[in-house]
């Protein structure tokens, strides 16, 4: 899998909100190095994106230039049109691997 690109999925949105805002769980009690603010959804996303980022670029560092990429998507599974989008980019993503594929 080393050149494979990567799709993440940060499924369950809603849920991931109302425990945020409604419940008050802070994410620096599971990560004590995240200075974000507390029930702030966007800041708590970005920073599990780039904790995702960091471990996917440190794994992949030794391949330059040539390194795949990992695509990241915030989804709620009851939201069609999230869905469709989220759907519609996977596939551009994946026909463009495809289309790179055939020109090498």
């Amino acid at each position: 899998f080393e050149h494979t690109n990567i799709i993440l999925l940060l499924n369950k949105k809603d849920l991931f909100l109302h425990k945020m805002r409604d419940l008050k769980v802070n994410l620096k009690d599971f990560y004590p190095e995240y200075d974000g603010s507390s029930g702030d959804y966007r800041e708590a996303v970005n920073f599990i994106r780039q904790k995702f980022q960091a471990v996917f670029d440190k794994s992949k560092e030794h391949l330059g230039d040539d390194k795949p990429i990992l695509e990241c998507y915030n989804t709620v599974a009851t939201d069609t049109e999230n869905v469709k989008n989220v759907l519609r980019s996977c596939r551009k993503i994946i026909l463009n691997e495809v289309l790179n594929a055939l020109h090498e």
